[in-house]
Parts: C-alpha cells; sequence; structure tokens
C-alpha cells in the first residue's frame, strides 16, 4: 500500500508551493536602464573633463603663457630675454634659460637656467585675477657698484591693466650666485669679485606688495655660511631682520663697505643680531658678533700700521654696542686689549691696555725722529671717550724699567696725556733722574703737518755735577751743585 502525498510538507517542488513576484521582469528593465543612464553620464564626464583640460591647456599655452611673457617684459625696464616654454601644465609653465641683459651704461646682468612660473586658475574664472608664483632657477647674478654704496640701478615698473589681473605673489631663488665688484676694485673684476654661491631664498609679496617676508641662506665662495630671515613694510619704510652667519671670511666682505679707515687681509666671522627699522626712530640691534684672526693695514698714524691677531666679541642692545675680550698686535709690537661700551648716538667710552714694549719701538712707530737716543720700556693704559667723530684719548703712560735718554738715566717717568685730532696735549709729565731731582712738564705735541712742541719745562734740584760728570765735563769751574729753574721748550722735531 501506498503513503498518499503530504501536500504540507515545506519542500515540496511543486509549482503551487512557489511565489513569484509580478514585478520582477520591470525590476530587471530598470536596472538595465540604470546601467546605461550611469554609463552615458560617465562617458559624458570623461570626455568633458577631457574636452575642459583639452581646452584649459590650449588657452595656458596659446594665451595665458603670452600674457605671462609680456608681464616678465613689463616688470622692468631693463631688456629681458625669455626663454621658450618647456613645459606647460594645469598650474605651471617653464620656460627655458633666460636672461637679464646689460647695457652700455650698466654692466648689471643675470641668467637663469630656467624660469618656472606657478599659478591657479580657479582666481581667473572667480575674479580675472591670477596670482603668480616665480621661481628662478640656478641665477647668475653680476652687479657692479656705480658709486659708494649704489649698488642697483634697477627699476620695476607698474603693471598697465589687462584682461587678466597679474599678481607676483612669490619669488624665489633656487641655488643661486652672485657676483659682486666694488666700486674701487682693482682690474678684471670678473675674477676679483666678491662671490656667494649656493643661495636659496624666497620673499612672499603681501597686501599688494607693499609688504615682504623673506626667508634666504647661502655660502660664501670663501668658506662660511649665512642666513637671513625677516619682513620688510615699503611705506613706511620698516624691517626686523634676522641675519646669522658663521665663519665668513671678512677680507673680501669689507670690500663691500665704502669708508673704511682700514684694509682688511684676514680674519673670519660669526654673528646672530636681529635689526629693526622703524619710523621716525633709531635703528635698534639685538645679538651679537664675534671675530678671529683678524687683520688689517691703515694709515692711523704718520705711517702706514697694521694690526694683526685680532679678537674679540660686540654685544647689541639696543643702540648699545658692548666690547668684550678684544685684543690685538698692532704693528706688530704692540699687544693691546680693550673693553667698553660705545653708544651709535655718538658717544663711547671704552678702555684700552697695552702690554710693556720699548720705547725705541713706541718712537719708531708713531714716526717721531728724537734728537737723542732713548731706551727703556713703558706701559700704557687709556681710554677713550666722546663723540664718534671726535673721540678723546686720555691715558697714562708709565716706565716699567729705568729710561735711558742719551747718557743720563731716569729711575721714573710718567706722562698723563690727552690726544685729540692727533694733538697731543701733555696733562703732565713728571721725569725723576737717577742721580736726584725732579723734572716736571705741561705742554702740547702735535703729530700733524706740522709736526713740533710746545712745553713748560720746571727743573727742581737738579744735581749740575752729577750729571756733567756723566758727559765727562770738568766740574771744576761749576759753580752750582743743584739747580732749579723755570723755562720753555718749542719748536719743530727737527730743529
Amino acid at each position: 500500500m501506498k503513503n498518499a502525498p503530504n501536500s504540507d510538507r515545506p519542500d515540496d517542488p511543486t509549482p503551487e508551493n512557489q511565489t513569484v513576484s509580478p514585478n520582477f521582469p520591470n525590476q530587471r528593465l530598470q536596472w538595465r536602464w540604470f546601467r546605461r543612464l550611469s554609463l552615458g553620464f560617465a562617458l559624458l564626464f570623461v570626455l568633458g573633463l577631457a574636452g575642459g583640460t583639452w581646452y584649459a591647456w590650449i588657452f595656458i599655452y596659446t594665451r595665458l603663457a603670452p600674457m605671462v611673457e609680456q608681464t616678465i617684459y613689463k616688470m622692468s625696464d631693463r631688456q629681458v630675454k625669455l626663454g621658450k616654454v618647456e613645459k606647460v601644465s594645469l598650474n605651471s609653465l617653464r620656460f627655458g634659460k633666460s636672461s637679464l641683459l646689460a647695457t652700455p651704461k650698466d654692466l648689471d646682468r643675470a641668467s637663469v637656467a630656467a624660469v618656472e612660473v606657478t599659478f591657479d586658475l580657479w582666481s581667473v574664472l572667480l575674479d580675472r585675477r591670477l596670482p603668480l608664483k616665480i621661481a628662478l632657477i640656478q641665477p647668475e647674478v653680476y652687479i657692479e657698484e656705480e658709486a659708494p654704496g649704489q649698488w642697483v640701478n634697477l627699476t620695476f615698473n607698474q603693471l598697465p591693466p589687462g584682461p587678466i589681473a597679474f599678481e607676483v605673489e612669490v619669488v624665489q631663488l633656487k641655488d643661486a650666485r652672485v657676483r659682486l665688484v666694488p666700486h674701487a676694485m682693482p682690474p678684471n673684476p670678473e675674477t676679483t669679485a666678491v662671490s656667494f654661491s649656493s643661495i636659496n631664498a624666497t620673499a612672499n609679496l603681501l597686501e599688494g606688495q607693499k609688504r615682504i617676508v623673506f626667508d634666504a641662506s647661502g655660502q660664501q665662495t670663501e668658506g662660511g655660511e649665512f642666513a637671513a630671515k625677516g619682513e620688510v613694510r615699503i611705506d613706511p619704510f620698516q624691517a626686523e631682520v634676522e641675519v646669522r652667519s658663521q665663519n665668513l671670511s671678512l677680507a673680501p666682505l669689507s670690500q663691500l663697505i665704502s669708508g673704511l679707515p682700514a684694509t682688511v687681509v684676514s680674519g673670519q666671522a660669526e654673528a646672530d643680531i636681529q635689526v629693526r627699522i622703524q619710523p621716525n626712530q633709531p635703528f635698534s640691534l639685538k645679538g651679537f658678533a664675534s671675530f678671529k684672526d683678524l687683520g688689517a693695514v691703515g694709515q692711523w698714524l704718520p705711517k702706514p700700521s697694521e694690526i694683526a691677531k685680532t679678537r674679540g666679541t660686540l654685544r647689541f642692545d639696543g643702540q648699545l654696542v658692548g666690547i668684550e675680550s678684544f685684543s690685538t698686535v698692532y704693528d706688530s709690537q704692540f699687544p693691546i686689549t680693550a673693553s667698553g661700551l660705545i653708544d651709535l648716538r655718538n658717544n663711547l667710552e671704552i678702555l684700552v691696555g697695552m702690554a710693556p714694549v720699548t720705547v725705541e719701538k713706541l718712537v719708531e712707530t708713531a714716526g717721531v725722529e728724537l734728537p737723542v737716543e732713548v731706551r727703556g720700556e713703558v706701559q700704557a693704559e687709556v681710554m677713550v671717550r666722546g663723540s664718534l667723530e671726535k673721540p678723546r684719548v686720555i691715558g697714562t703712560i708709565s716706565t716699567t724699567k729705568p729710561i735711558q735718554v742719551d747718557k743720563v738715566g731716569l729711575e721714573n717717568v710718567e706722562v698723563r696725556f690727552e690726544f685729540v685730532e692727533r694733538a697731543l696735549n701733555l696733562k703732565a709729565v713728571t721725569i725723576t733722574p737717577q742721580v736726584g731731582g725732579q723734572v716736571t712738564a705741561v705742554g702740547e705735541v702735535s703729530l700733524g703737518e706740522d709736526r713740533g712742541m710746545a712745553l713748560d719745562v720746571v727743573a727742581k734740584e737738579i744735581p749740575v755735577r752729577a750729571i756733567a760728570q756723566l758727559y765727562n765735563i770738568d766740574t771744576t769751574n761749576i759753580p752750582l751743585d743743584q739747580l732749579s729753574a723755570i723755562g720753555q721748550v718749542f719748536g719743530p722735531f727737527d730743529n
């Protein structure tokens, strides 16, 4: 007997147990249309993007690039030779080798391996304004000083209005090399120029190019590194700048400063200085500068002299400059130390010390011809004070060993003096001979063109016979044993 089929079983595969949606064919049809529409929109988007990109590229290459070229040409009154367009993208242009040409009256010139201009096209679409970022690749700059203190004679023009307003917002130098030729440089400036290399700098031109924020660094060809950063406002002019350097060579740098009283021949320097310039206020300095092995030659006395092995540190605080640990050797014979304070508002007070030195060397350096031979050893302590234009040198010279003047020995000599503009004012001269007595004097010695002296002399209890015996003079007929007198000594050194 066969069992009857059980109609309540859930897995019965009969059509009666299957549920079929009446909308199923419509859903499949909708899905097909959705895919087709999506592909269509995607294709349109890709075509539109490609077309927009192509149009933007054509616009940049055929219209924007020539306008950028004309903008660069019009920025300066000097002739600019801009290279061909080497590369175009949606936000940049690259021009090939370019140059700023020299003129018969101005030999300053510059060349670059490439000029890269970066921009944002959205600004053109929004307000017809195109900010530019210009990068100069491997610039070679040559600048000659036209007159003392006058370096660059380059005028930047105000750009005329056009369909697109170009605004230079950033200027960059990448791996630049600069050669500076001072006005007094000897012949062949191509090889004797002061050179700097590996210069990288960025200048952000803000507020309509009225405010400049910059950062720069580079190397000196002779050795040493430097860096500077800060902010400058054009009108009214004000600036805050920080300068740092390490192991810079002072000899070539000194050639860039006109009016120095000496020629620097050696030395290195390092510094960390902040400079602040405000309208209607004196400039302010903060930080330090130190130097070592400084050597210089100058006309400080009637004959050329030199300083060597100079080292020290300058501390800056506003308008004050402190001198610390300064030492030098003057004219290869006089070790000198100094410390003090300089007020840049026209005042200074510096204490100078000189180690013991022979009188012969001192007389030789001063360029003075004495009528008799003088030997011995002296030391000096000097205070330099007063205005920067006409400082006063006040000091004391005293013996460290007995002095021999011709055949007369002097046990002690002390001179208090004041020196102003090559005029030596002798405040007090005290001389104690070894044979006894004392001589004092006051007066003036001129070290200028008309060199000579005018002294008031007082002699007290000078042993006449004892001095005469030093010269092998017969003292039998000398009636005086001691002499006291008042007199004057005046005239040129040679008479």
